[in-house]
Formats: structure tokens, C-alpha cells, sequence
């Protein structure tokens, strides 16, 4: 029974994932840091499009990768939760076994008089 408890909890979607949210993506105030750090730049013309570039996407993979920690730890939270089940299970199929030798040695045993 506990395995099954266990094997249901995994199951049930949690609120611990995340996802990337629009004010992540359009963040004005990430976008006044880069415009402003590329107006102090003292960078060819030319250059500075790809150093707003290279800004933003330093940006946005710290918010994808805090998304990617997030899910990698409630996966392996998740994960403990099946590995107890796991053992549970197995040592369910092992007590089952065990009854199953008893129950048969008890058969064997028996004599046939009632």
C-alpha cells in the first residue's frame, strides 16, 4: 500500500515549475541597463549591436537557467519519492514470496487425515 502512495505522490503536478514569463522576456528596465551600458561603451558604432546582444542574452540565460534548477530539483525530489516506492514495492513482492513459500510448505506438510 505504501508503494502505491508513494508511486501516486510522484504523480501529482506540483507548482514548483517554472516557466519564462513575458516580463522576463520584455523586461524594460533590463532593456534601459543594456541601452545605457552601451551608450557608455566607447566601442565602434558597428560593435555595439552585438554588445546589446551579447548583454541581453547574459540576461535571459540566468532567467532560463534559474528555470532549469528549478525543474532539476523537483525532479529529484520526485525521483526520491519513486526510489521509496521502489523498495517498498520490492520488498512487498518479497513478503509475498515469503507467504507463498509458507503457504506451500504448510500444503506439503499437511497430512491427509482430517
Amino acid at each position: 500500500m505504501s508503494a502505491s502512495l508513494a508511486a501516486a505522490k510522484a504523480l501529482f503536478v506540483s507548482k514548483n515549475y517554472g516557466a519564462i514569463r513575458d516580463d522576463d522576456v520584455f523586461n524594460t528596465s533590463e532593456f534601459n541597463a543594456i541601452e545605457r551600458d552601451i551608450v557608455a561603451e566607447t566601442v565602434d558604432p558597428k560593435d555595439k549591436e552585438k554588445l546589446a546582444q551579447c548583454l541581453y542574452r547574459r540576461y535571459i540565460t540566468v532567467q532560463l537557467w534559474g528555470i532549469y534548477r528549478k525543474h532539476f530539483d523537483e525532479h529529484e525530489r520526485k525521483a526520491k519519492i519513486i526510489k521509496v516506492g521502489q523498495i517498498l514495492f520490492m520488498l512487498f513482492l518479497l513478503l509475498l514470496m515469503l507467504i507463498g513459500i509458507s503457504s506451500a510448505a504448510a500444503a506439503l506438510t499437511q497430512t491427509g487425515t482430517p
